[in-house]
């Protein structure tokens, strides 16, 4: 299982639908939402033998007054089986994200 930016927009909200734990927060427009405010979105997703098996909209701000940055996940990632390799590929990747944004 590797994990990848996705920049394939219809590639990526094709899955998000597909998925029961999809959401629209999870969507490719959701993340341009707050494009405008400086905020940074990446795109990942757990793909194994070409095909998307998890994904997760990361959204990095810088938190008010402090400045610091911080990374969150709208509605969490986007995986049916809680126990799939691609869950524990996705936040594994977005750990080591976290640290190199401080």
């Amino acid at each position: 299982m590797q994990v990848e930016i996705i920049t394939d927009r219809e590639r990526w909200n094709r899955f998000v639908e597909s998925q029961a734990t999809g959401n629209i927060t999870q969507t490719w427009e959701w993340a341009e939402l707050g494009s405008h405010l400086g905020t940074q979105a990446l795109r990942l997703g757990a793909v194994e033998d070409g095909e998307l098996r998890g994904a997760l909209l990361v959204i990095i701000e810088k938190a008010p007054v402090v400045g610091q940055p911080y990374l969150y996940a709208p509605r969490g990632p986007v995986c049916d089986d809680p126990g799939s390799p691609a869950l524990a590929a996705l936040l594994d990747h977005t750990r080591t994200l976290a640290r190199t944004h401080g």
